[in-house]
């Protein structure tokens, strides 16, 4: 994949930067690639899920193989510099960072170390209170408990269904909160875009 090799020329290059603004464009430049492989690597799984059957088991080694790869780089990143924050790598660079700590499920101290790094960051303007909510109900979910967002669907009988809420009534207040919208619109996106079934079609 040649966004792989790209991703392998980079890192010298990090190294090497002489200045930080240098090592920032760098470091978002990184965080896009390595995006861009995971997204790649999901998007054979989405087409498995639009088609109506489950993903093949290469498919699913492929995106761990994505997984691991990313969660050891980003793992360098925050031991070296910190979590990449806005103002160093741009809102883009920040959300980045987040999807691919998002996606380290076999990383769970890490997972939960970003999520305090995560919290820090939101709390000083440096990264998306949306980003975070995501990152909580993961954390959440590996650890046995309900998620407060309802950020994190299964696929039942070809349809979205959340996975367990705390306190179901008031996810939408929290929702909103973080600038999500609600769930019932977020359930219909997940079924149009990511499921690919027609608008507003009603659920078996």
């Amino acid at each position: 994949m040649q966004t792989l090799a790209l991703l392998f020329a980079l890192s010298p290059a990090l190294a090497l930067a002489q200045t930080s603004s240098e090592a920032d464009s760098l470091l978002a430049r990184q965080l896009s690639l390595r995006v861009e492989a995971d997204q790649a690597a999901r998007g054979l799984i989405t087409l498995a899920l639009r088609q109506g059957r489950q993903p093949d088991a290469a498919d699913g080694a492929f995106a761990l193989t994505i997984d691991s790869l990313n969660t050891a780089w980003l793992k360098g990143v925050v031991a070296e510099r910190g979590w990449p924050k806005a103002s160093e790598v741009g809102e883009q660079g920040a959300s980045d960072a987040w999807l691919l700590a998002q996606h380290a499920d076999r990383a769970r101290a890490f997972h939960r170390e970003v999520l305090g790094l995560m919290a820090a960051a939101v709390a000083e303007g440096e990264a998306s209170g949306s980003d975070f909510a995501y990152l909580t109900d993961r954390v959440r979910l590996a650890a046995g408990e309900p998620q407060v967002y309802g950020t994190q669907l299964k696929v039942v009988d070809g349809q979205p269904v959340p996975r367990e809420i705390e306190d179901a009534d008031g996810v939408d207040a929290r929702r909103a909160a973080v600038g999500l919208m609600s769930l019932s619109d977020y359930i219909e996106f997940f079924r149009r875009d990511v499921l690919g079934a027609p608008a507003n079609e009603e659920a078996p």
